[in-house]
């Protein structure tokens, strides 16, 4: 029986497909045996465990990421994979999609994702709080035994990392420690990542972001997300965040950033796609299949290439703001160790 993956074993997981209960559970041990308030002696060690555990569980309980996970590992995540094959098109095979956005952060289904006011956020590869998605899930209160599954809201389930929101209390003892640590003086505005898809900034999607105040209000913001939108833009909601010693309050500003996708690379308004080919392939030509952000197939047939051809395809890139699209471009990338063999 071949080895699990780091992210299951991580767990502690004997399987690769746990029901969501022993996914939770799972989860759930292996946090607590590294949580750094359990570990004082040797805390930045366990901090760091603590953060791949939640890695783990972010990845393994969303659907999509999981998917990418089990067929590419974290490089597929990390957009270092090409697209699933479909079949044998010269050798490259008819590609076909994941079925879905591969690993969105929301899915544009109305599901409400948490955050509060002063800082910190769930979600997204490279900007989740691990001790919030604990919070989220269990609670914080009490380390010595985690008070069951406090810290559960009404607004919706967990729907792995995609779905972080609909939960509240986001893990009000972490917050509390790092409020009464951070500047006596605090900034007028409040800014918080909030991670999109490649897909969602091709198609837009609506996300709904549940605030709340250091006076215990809570509000649910929309961000009507566009298409073509790029990393950096900011959405301000004026007057939504904590009330300051003066008795201003605190602007709230989500700043778009962009997850890696599975197969392009964004620059600009174009997409980027590199083809590997074996130096057998680069020789006889390819068919290429591409399976595009709006459900079609972009197909490219070549006879002979070299190392670093490039393809562009107009009109096959992200939505740009002021009409139009820009370009697909397709990059062979030939296989130089067996080219020289």
């Amino acid at each position: 029986m071949p080895a699990l993956a780091k992210y299951y074993t991580l767990l502690g997981l004997t399987s690769k497909n746990p029901s969501d209960d022993e996914l939770k559970k799972a989860y759930k041990k292996a946090a607590l045996k590294h949580h750094p308030d359990r570990n004082p002696k040797n805390k930045e060690q366990a901090e760091k465990k603590f953060k791949e555990v939640a890695e783990a569980y972010a990845v393994l309980s969303d659907k999509q990421q999981k998917e990418i996970y089990d067929m590419y590992g974290e490089e597929g995540l990390k957009g270092g994979a090409p697209p699933p094959s479909g079949g044998g098109m010269g050798g490259m095979g008819g590609m076909g999609g994941l079925g879905g956005m591969p690993a969105g952060f929301s899915d544009g289904s109305g599901r409400t994702f948490v955050f509060n006011s002063s800082g910190g956020m769930p979600g997204g590869m490279g900007n989740m709080d691990p001790h919030d998605i604990f919070a989220q899930l269990f609670g914080d209160d009490d380390l010595s035994g985690f008070g069951g599954m406090g810290g559960m809201g009404a607004m919706g389930g967990m729907g792995g990392m995609s779905g972080m929101g609909g939960m509240g209390g986001m893990g009000q003892g972490h917050r509390k420690q790092r409020r009464r640590q951070s500047p006596s003086k605090a900034p007028h505005e409040v800014t918080h990542t909030l991670p999109c898809s490649l897909d969602e900034l091709y198609k837009g999607t609506m996300k709904r972001i549940k605030i709340t105040n250091n006076t215990g209000a809570s509000n649910v913001l929309e961000i009507g997300v566009q298409p073509g939108w790029k990393k950096g833009t900011k959405v301000r909601f004026a007057n939504e965040g904590d009330t300051l010693n003066d008795g201003s309050v605190q602007d709230v500003v989500f700043l778009i950033d962009e997850k890696p996708h599975g197969w392009f690379e964004r620059h600009g308004d174009d997409l980027h796609y590199k083809a590997k080919l074996s130096a057998q392939q680069a020789r006889k030509g390819v068919k290429v299949t591409i399976p595009t952000l709006d459900g079609r197939q972009v197909k490219l047939e070549t006879t002979a290439v070299a190392n670093g051809k490039k393809k562009v395809f107009k009109g096959e890139g992200m939505p740009k703001r002021s009409g139009g699209k820009g370009d697909m471009v397709v990059e062979f990338r030939v296989d130089q160790a067996a080219a020289s063999a």
